[in-house]
């Protein structure tokens, strides 16, 4: 019996999947239209999944987590930092209106969104 090895994704793939990366940028045109085509399938199927807002833009990136169809947290990379934050919705609140975490590493922003979206019902 043959063993495969499962690759965890790293949250920078989680994220943005092979479309983008925090050290060589945007992936060619192909690339971007197979992630945001697979990412809005998603989104509409109701899975959590991270869709991306901007990539590369000029004072940094903002991806929004879904589920149930919802944006439960919208993550910002800043690049004048290189710093994360993710902000959170209130029931009731407006959009983005709690800091979930505030200039941190991309990969512990990743995990306390997903962390977050988790322990929504």
């Amino acid at each position: 019996m043959a063993e495969t090895l499962r690759e965890e994704k790293s949250p920078e793939q989680r994220v943005f999947g092979e479309a983008f990366s925090l050290n060589n940028g945007v992936a060619d045109e192909a690339t971007q239209k197979v992630y945001f085509e697979e990412r809005v399938a998603s989104v509409v199927e109701g899975k959590t999944t991270w869709l991306s807002r901007t990539m590369d833009g000029e004072r940094g990136i903002v991806a929004d987590l879904y589920k149930g169809r919802k944006i439960v947290a919208t993550l910002h990379f800043d690049y004048d930092v290189l710093l994360t934050s993710v902000y959170t919705t209130n029931e009731g609140g407006s959009f983005g209106d709690n800091a979930l975490c505030d200039e941190v590493t991309f990969d512990n922003a990743v995990a306390e969104a997903e962390k977050f979206a988790g322990n929504l019902s």
